[in-house]
């Protein structure tokens, strides 16, 4: 299994608190289910791809100025992550994502991964 985490469960992010926390929770039942099901054929990973451009990212800028303080605050974090060139790109992180579910870091199981942490070794093309 391969939870799509983020390092907002290990560092936190600014203006996503609840966001933070329930990354944490995920990050950790990965790690307790790897050990509860080692004897099994299963294994479980948090996944963190990065920042990617997508949808989802869109929308968060897209945050109106009238809005929320708190929107509109994430919104102008995630845009300075972007400016500065903190992003991964879409088919970077696909491969380490699916590098993982064809079983190529089985090793790893119950760790958090990030696509950073990956990329350094051999992921598969």
């Amino acid at each position: 299994m391969i939870h799509i985490s983020s390092a907002a469960g290990v560092e936190g992010w600014p203006y996503a608190s609840a966001y933070a926390a329930a990354k944490a929770a995920g990050i950790s039942l990965c790690r307790d289910l790897a050990r509860e099901l080692a004897c099994e054929p299963v294994k479980m990973f948090a996944c963190h791809p990065g920042i990617l451009e997508t949808g989802l990212t869109e929308a968060v800028l897209r945050e109106p100025q009238g809005g929320d303080r708190w929107r509109r605050l994430h919104a102008a974090w995630f845009a300075r992550q972007i400016r500065d060139g903190r992003t991964v790109p879409v088919p970077v992180a696909a491969r380490v994502v699916l590098a993982l579910a064809c079983g190529a870091y089985d090793d790893f199981s119950g760790r958090y991964l990030t696509t950073g942490g990956l990329s350094g070794l051999d992921v598969p093309e």
